[in-house]
């Protein structure tokens, strides 16, 4: 019995980084009778060191993968910048390995309206999306399907929500990674794609280094010719990626600064005035107006 700890580290609530390996020694009776399990982590190269460092101090039996690429030069081999429709990085970084086996993640359907539409148990392939009532009905042709890359996945808290999350964790007196103790609601991988507005306009004042090597991976890209729509000053497109807008909707807000019209609400006007400063978008000219 494999389990998949890469999805509990870092793409989902508290439980992910160290619920989600107790709920298997602690918890429910059909997971408790598992003879033998390993927890892996599939490390992505852009993980937050908090979380490394959290899963070697507290999990060392977790086993930990190294890809053969990293982020950066995935990028570079794509020859575009992820995004929600092109999440490469979660494909080759992320969901790799455990073919062949059963795999629990920590997803939970509070956290996405795709996820809201899952089952708890399904195939990597998606030829089975089924309920945990339904398994008995499924078990045997779905286990002798896996195969291969194809594995059963097992989602035991997809019904959780954060406060259930929470509970367990105090009630189990499990230890939490430090980022949430700092503010941080989710915690993913850096620069990802799918991480909240806030989130990505505080990546280059936490996360300096990385957005350094991401930025130096655009600078690639435009001399390419790639996201000339955003002329040809790399600092613009990493800004573009960060705002989560269309190109259309980036030059509209670029105008707004720039023509004092923009006015973002009290709560997000500090991290907005540090985001206009540090890319200096109230005098940038990148385009035809």
């Amino acid at each position: 019995m494999l389990i998949d700890v890469n999805k509990w580290i870092d793409k989902n609530g508290s439980f992910d980084e160290a619920g989600g390996l107790d709920l298997v020694r602690h918890g429910y009776e059909w997971i408790r009778r598992m003879r033998k399990f390993e927890a892996h982590m599939n490390m992505t190269t852009v993980d937050p060191a908090n979380v490394v460092s959290f899963v070697k101090n507290n999990y060392p039996d977790v086993i930990r993968h190294v890809p053969d690429i990293n982020f950066y030069q995935l990028i570079r081999k794509k020859k575009c910048l992820p995004s929600k429709t092109q999440r490469y990085c979660c494909e080759v970084l992320k969901e790799r390995g455990g073919g062949g086996t059963v795999t629990l993640v920590g997803i939970r359907a509070e956290e996405s309206k795709t996820r809201s539409k899952r089952n708890e148990i399904g195939t990597s392939k998606r030829k089975y999306d089924i309920s945990f009532d339904q398994f008995d009905e499924h078990k045997e042709k779905m286990v002798s399907c896996v195969g291969g890359k194809d594995k059963v996945i097992i989602s035991p808290i997809l019904a959780w929500t954060d406060k259930d999350v929470w509970e367990f964790l105090n009630k189990m007196n499990i230890k939490h990674c430090d980022l949430y103790d700092k503010g941080m609601k989710r915690i993913g991988c850096i620069l990802c794609p799918m991480s909240s507005i806030g989130e990505m306009m505080k990546y280059p004042f936490d996360y300096p280094h990385q957005t350094k090597k991401f930025l130096n991976e655009i600078e690639i890209l435009v001399k390419n010719s790639h996201y000339q729509e955003l002329g040809e000053n790399p600092n613009m497109v990493l800004a573009w990626y960060l705002s989560k807008r269309t190109v259309d909707d980036f030059k509209g807000l670029v105008r707004r600064v720039q023509s004092g019209k923009f006015r973002p609400n009290k709560k997000n006007k500090e991290l907005w005035d540090k985001f206009i400063d540090y890319f200096d978008l109230k005098n940038v000219s990148i385009w035809e107006r």
